[in-house]
């Protein structure tokens, strides 16, 4: 545990942001990390929705490139969605559902993991000048219709999974 306590403190101080906890995963178990989104915050596009099937489990690295965990499991209800990426502990590696090592070495015995996702969302696109009015018509010389956009987020801080 203090070997545990150690690890988080230098990824903690090394990453220079706070890293959310998870329980630790016994040898031979697998966990489910979860993620929940949140679309009414600031910033959020009204109307937003997750793509389904657009979430990627990573591993935080700081400094250096993140590495891909495999895929997150999604499951919207309520106007929310929830990512389950689990975490499996082998002889004290750890490993997302991809199966490729991701503790050991200079990494330590912890990794900090997140999930990245898509959102999708409708804005209104104008060609010349239309005039907006109350009922949502449109008046004037121009057109306008609808188009997706498209936005990556990541959950922050990452989450912290040791093996016990």
């Amino acid at each position: 545990m203090k070997k545990q306590l150690a690890a988080f403190l230098l990824t903690a101080s090394i990453a220079g942001a706070a890293v959310l906890t998870e329980p630790c995963i016994p040898d031979g178990d697998t966990h489910d990390i979860t993620f929940k989104t949140d679309l009414t915050e600031p910033g959020t596009p009204p109307g937003s929705e997750v793509i389904p099937g657009s979430g990627q489990g990573m591993e935080s690295d700081v400094p250096g490139s993140d590495d891909p965990l495999g895929p997150a499991g999604d499951n919207s209800t309520g106007g929310s969605t929830t990512f389950t990426l689990p975490i499996t502990n082998v002889g004290g590696v750890l490993s997302g559902p991809n199966g490729t090592p991701q503790n050991g070495g200079t990494e330590g015995d912890c990794i900090e993991v997140y999930v990245k996702y898509k959102i999708r969302y409708k804005v209104k696109v104008c060609d010349g000048d239309p005039t907006q009015v109350d009922s949502g018509e449109s008046s004037g010389s121009g057109e306008c219709w609808y188009e997706w956009r498209e936005e990556e987020r990541e959950f922050s801080p990452p989450k912290e999974v040791c093996p016990c």
